[in-house]
């Protein structure tokens, strides 16, 4: 994406330092120009300011979100009016095939997704887009403030 960005910046959160290095060492030469930042942290921690994302992308993020209801209203706090949020998924019945540990991974129909999203109001126009895969359907839903 950083490829793309005419104007402003990305920011990326994760909580494995692991990814964390990962995403800054493919991303070094787009840090240094000041047009990324990524950090180590719970984005729910972040002290973001209200209203201050246009944009919001998050994928295969969903299945470890604690509290889910809090993790929607905190992206709908930060979002900008009119702001989309785009939410890539595998489904529940992809979940399943795959044997995770359900300890660690929560599973979400596309179903569930929607109506996480929608739920209080806090996003209008939610759509899910699916798309068929080599071996999977990719969801991604997607949602505007």
């Amino acid at each position: 994406m950083a490829g793309h960005l005419q104007n402003g910046i990305i920011e990326g959160i994760d909580f494995s330092e692991t990814m964390v290095d990962v995403a800054q060492r493919k991303n070094k030469k787009y840090i240094d120009k000041g047009k990324v930042k990524i950090r180590l942290g719970d984005f729910n921690d972040m002290p973001f300011d209200d209203d201050c994302f246009d944009k919001i992308y998050s994928v295969n993020t969903i299945y470890f979100w604690k509290n889910p209801k809090a993790g929607i209203a905190r992206i709908h706090d930060i979002l900008k009016p009119g702001g989309k949020l785009v939410l890539g998924f595998h489904d529940k019945e992809q979940m399943d095939k795959m044997s995770l540990n359900e300890d660690v991974f929560r599973y979400y129909s596309t179903r569930d997704v929607a109506d996480l999203l929608s739920n209080d109001g806090l996003l209008n126009k939610v759509d899910i887009i699916s798309r068929k895969g080599k071996q999977n359907a990719l969801h991604c839903a997607v949602g505007i403030k």
